[in-house]
């Protein structure tokens, strides 16, 4: 057995026993369940436009034994010019939501591959950040760059009470 908050562990083997029909579907049951725990408990890979729960759980600050869903969608904010580049969201944030996490990146598209760039939102540089920020409406990026990219990309994970 695995010490408590170990993660999640599947044996890549389960000893069945065949002599016995009854324990054979009692021990058949809990293989099922084990698996099916473990797959729910695994982050979902998938970044898609619409919202969707990550498998993700977070700690409830008000009930020590209930855990929260984080919830993520991603926000295609296309070409980034320098200076300020605002795109609704679409969702409806209520008062009890919190972000986690907020992140992205840039891509800057030369003829000569060599010369192509790949920037992290949110981006530092003493030549010229990147900020990126989230409000009830709009994801803001500030590009403090010379560069305008080509396309760019905005990953939201927030929790709701």
């Amino acid at each position: 057995m695995l010490p408590p908050n170990s993660g999640v562990y599947i044996p890549t083997t389960y000893t069945i026993p065949s002599d016995d029909p009854k324990q054979f579907i009692v021990r058949l049951y809990q293989t099922l369940n084990s698996i099916i725990v473990a797959l729910n408990l695994k982050t979902t890979g998938q970044y898609l436009n619409q919202e969707f729960v990550t498998s993700n759980m977070w700690f409830s600050t008000t009930n020590s034994t209930q855990q929260r869903n984080t919830y993520q969608l991603v926000v295609n904010t296309g070409i980034l010019a320098p200076g300020a580049l605002l795109v609704a969201h679409g969702l409806t944030i209520g008062p009890t939501w919190t972000f986690v996490r907020i992140y992205g990146s840039a891509s800057y598209y030369n003829a000569v591959p060599a010369n192509s760039r790949y920037y992290p939102l949110p981006y530092a540089d003493p030549a010229g950040d990147i900020v990126l920020q989230v409000t009830g409406t709009n994801v803001i990026i500030t590009n403090n760059t010379a560069i305008t990219f080509s396309s760019s990309y905005v990953v939201l994970e927030y929790l709701k009470f």
